[in-house]
């Protein structure tokens, strides 16, 4: 092979991996599901949600709304503090379940940089084995600052939803679901904390 040939090949595979890169980069930024960021659509959802049920935390200072429909129930497996369910019997896939965690990590950000570093080096494959991908947006919600974490599965019909919640100090909740429709959706952005 030629030197002429050789740079081209080169250049050609070097285009090739920054656009694949590039695309990977595009598509963990993309939100999977977010919370709105205008004023008139967080009052479209809180008009939407003026009727609905309150649930309250004075331990970890914050409040959360749910439908009638919904039920909440603390530390509904021994190890969350609350989960919201439908009421119809549907337990896990229907529901959201709230924990908290005493992390080592001193900002936001580094906690992010940990989860995207540990979801990057499972190189797209979960403890079973199943293949994944995930998407990670960070935004503001009220007075939080979150991580909203989608991972979606292979050739699967669930996935997971997870909200990770900025306490300060390396204290951080988690909301986890394994469904994505409007209800949760709603649920996910009446969170607030009040501390």
């Amino acid at each position: 092979m030629n030197q002429k040939g050789f740079i081209k090949d080169v250049v050609i595979i070097a285009l090739g991996i920054l656009l694949l890169g590039g695309g990977y980069f595009y598509l963990s930024k993309k939100p999977a599901y977010a919370p709105a960021e205008n004023s008139n659509a967080n009052q479209k959802v809180a008009d939407e949600t003026a009727n609905w049920k309150t649930y309250r935390n004075e331990k970890y200072g914050f409040e959360i709304k749910y439908p009638e429909y919904y039920s909440a129930e603390e530390n509904p497996d021994g190890v969350a503090i609350v989960g919201f369910f439908k009421k119809d019997g549907y337990y896990e896939a229907s529901g959201i379940k709230a924990y908290y965690q005493d992390v080592k990590f001193k900002s936001l950000a580094e906690y992010e940089n940990n989860l995207r570093s540990l979801y990057f080096n499972l190189g797209g494959n979960n403890v079973i084995g199943e293949k994944f991908y995930s998407t990670f947006v960070v935004k503001k919600l009220g007075e939080a600052m979150v991580i909203l974490h989608r991972r979606n599965f292979e050739g699967m019909i669930g996935n997971v939803y997870e909200m990770y919640v900025w306490l300060g100090d390396g204290k951080i909740l988690i909301f986890y679901s394994e469904d994505d429709n409007d209800i949760l959706n709603k649920i996910y952005n009446s969170f607030r904390l009040f501390k």
